[in-house]
């Protein structure tokens, strides 16, 4: 059984787009060990709960990954964090796909839609990125969505085009 080639670029992409993230190569496994780790689910006392409540309902995140969440981001405008969901709905991910991509990465919701995260799903369609591949990628790796389409995504692709 073969991999379709937009398949196997996918998952280069993903990996590359990786290594542009991390400084050091244990950094992501540091990253991941951290959030597991972290089990406290009550609401903290003092805590924006406007926040938390909104990762739950929009965004279709449990109570308990909602508070977790809410310690990585300050939601600054509702309206804003409405365009990026509205923007991930518009390239077909689904609920499940941004519920997943938000709790991974939930500084996507803070991201101009139109000037920072439009650009970048833009260029990904126009190298034959397929909506399902798209919305794997940005499921599994959200960052790619703050990181530079110029100093990173597009070097990277790049890179992986001239690798064959």
């Amino acid at each position: 059984m073969s991999m379709a080639p937009h398949s196997i670029f996918s998952k280069s992409l993903r990996f590359s787009l990786l290594l542009c993230r991390n400084r050091h190569p244990m950094e992501g496994f540091v990253s991941h060990l951290g959030r597991r780790l972290i089990s406290n689910t009550e609401i903290p006392a003092g805590q924006d709960d406007s926040t938390v409540s909104y990762l739950v309902n929009p965004c279709g995140l449990s109570p308990e990954a909602a508070v977790v969440a809410s310690h990585k981001v300050k939601l600054r405008s509702l309206v804003e964090s409405d365009s990026v969901l509205a923007l991930l709905k518009h390239y077909e991910l689904s609920d499940a796909h941004i519920s997943k991509a938000v709790r991974i990465h939930p500084h996507v919701l803070v991201a101009n839609a139109q000037e920072t995260l439009l650009p970048k799903l833009e260029f990904l369609c126009s190298i034959g990125m397929s909506r399902l591949d798209l919305a794997k990628t940005l499921t599994y790796n959200p960052i790619i969505l703050t990181r530079s389409l110029k100093n990173c995504i597009i070097p990277c692709y790049t890179f992986l085009k001239e690798m064959g």
